[in-house]
């Protein structure tokens, strides 16, 4: 059980540990900590090549550059800040910023514009397909 502080200013779920907001730096000295379970449903991103899972947050990058790099590493044509998946009210959303493009169950979506993602939906980036599962 993973507890979080929930920013009061921006909804943005920091380590218990943190008493400024990653995001926005503001003050959670007093945001009293809560069980993530409790937050969201919990969703994710397994690789349909090697079942490799990705945890989502709030806001999760998609690429080389972001906290999930190592998994990127794998496809040269990956690009650093891919893509963005997003969570808001428990409804998941992405937007592709990629070169090689961004693909929903075999359909290139539009470069910068936010589309919604369903669970079970297949996901290719580049090279990469992965499955929107949800709990």
């Amino acid at each position: 059980m993973n507890e979080v502080r929930v920013c009061e200013n921006c909804k943005h779920h920091n380590p218990i540990d943190n008493l400024e907001c990653e995001k926005c730096g503001f003050d959670l000295s007093f945001c009293i900590p809560v069980s993530e379970d409790n937050l969201i449903q919990k969703k994710c991103l397994r690789s349909l090549s090697d079942g490799e899972e990705i945890a989502l947050k709030e806001e999760t990058l998609i690429g080389r550059d972001g906290v999930n790099a190592d998994c990127f590493e794998k496809s040269k044509y990956i690009s650093r800040r891919h893509a963005t998946i997003y969570i808001e009210n428990d409804n998941v959303f992405i937007i592709d910023a990629s070169t090689n493009g961004t693909f929903i169950n075999g359909k290139r979506i539009e470069k910068m514009i936010k589309q919604p993602l369903h669970i079970g939906d297949k996901i290719t980036f580049a090279d990469l397909e992965f499955i929107l599962e949800g709990k």
